[in-house]
This record gives structure tokens, sequence and C-alpha cells, in this order.
């Protein structure tokens, strides 16, 4: 598997995670753990849902190792929320990194901001997909920001690799998704998300 090589059609496999991770968060927000309405657990049942269906997924593609730390789950975090790591007799890789910020409920004035740091992360890590996970909270103004904070951050960057593609999904009510992929490797100030529809 070269870099660029991802197992799955990274478009189908974003719009799945919609479902998949709502479904799950559902599930353990009425567990015993989470139970309680709108707190910081419930963000924290959404990042869990988020890292156990992506292990779901990463347990399905031969050599492929998740790498992410859960709470009380036997697992590791390898400086992103979460990596599938591959391993064959060509070598290892990342296929996947992931960053999300689901944001805190009680404090969404520095969400914005979290987002960005989040996503510095992603672009210094070498992987064929690049997956940001955010949400708008329905907030217009709110998308706008993000999307205009998440070019500004492409753009700024000078060491593309050609051939990456970021995915960027937006849980908010109208589960948007955005997409870049590298044209060529190095500085692009003229990079835009473009809208998956």
């Amino acid at each position: 598997m070269s870099f660029g090589e991802f197992p799955l059609e990274p478009f189908s496999f974003a719009r799945s995670l919609f479902t998949k991770v709502r479904e799950r968060a559902e599930e353990l927000q009425n567990t015993d753990l989470y139970r309680g309405g709108q707190t910081a657990w419930e963000q924290t049942a959404w990042t869990a849902s988020l890292k156990l269906v992506l292990k779901e997924v990463g347990d399905g593609i031969i050599g492929c190792e998740s790498l992410y730390r859960l709470t009380g789950h036997d697992s590791s975090e390898f400086l992103l929320d979460f990596v599938f790591w591959h391993r064959s007799e060509k070598g290892e890789q990342a296929l996947l990194a992931c960053e999300s910020e689901f944001g805190n409920p009680r404090d969404r004035s520095r969400d914005v901001q979290a987002i960005g740091a989040d996503f510095d992360k992603l672009l210094s890590f070498k992987a064929p997909i690049k997956l940001m996970i955010f949400d708008t909270i329905s907030s217009q103004e709110r998308e706008s920001d993000i999307i205009t904070l998440l070019t500004a951050h492409m753009r700024k960057y000078a060491l593309h690799t050609k051939g990456e593609l970021y995915l960027f999904v937006d849980f908010g009510p109208k589960s948007k998704i955005w997409y870049v992929q590298i044209p060529d490797s190095g500085f692009h100030p003229d990079l835009d998300l473009l809208s998956l529809g």
C-alpha cells in the first residue's frame, strides 16, 4: 500500500459516520456514565462514539491497528485523537489521521479556536486521509467562522503532500462535508474547501 491508497471510498466512509456515530452516541448517553443531559459527559459520549465507530471500521482493514485513547478501555492515543496504522511486509504507515472537536456546551466562545488548534495537528501529520470532525451547533455564523479558520490554516501551511485528502465533517444538524485534495506538494495559499453537497 503506497502513500495515497486508502482501502475505502473516502466520501462514502465520511458520510457513513453521521448515522453510525449518532446512533452510538445516543446509546452511550443512555448509560449511567453519560446520563444527565447537557453536560461535559455528553460531549465525551460523542467523542467516545466517534472513536468506537472508527475502531470498528479499522478492525475491518487487514493489517490495520487503531490507535486512540478511550477512558476505561485498553487503548492508547498516538499523537492525534485517532489513527489507522497499517503494517505490512512493505512497511508501516498511517492510513487515516483524525482530530475531533465536538465543543463544550458550557463555553462555545472557545470552540472555534479549539477546532483550529486541533486541525494544526492534522496538518503536520503524514497520512493520505486527514479527517477533521466538528459540530457547528446549527449556527450559520459559526459554520462560516469555522470554515474560514480552517481555510486560513490550510493556506498558511507550507508542507502539504501531493494527494492528501482532507475531509471536514460537520456533525451539526445539517450534517455537511467539505474536502480538499492537495494537487502538488508544497505551499498553496489559494486552497479552498469544497462542499460535498
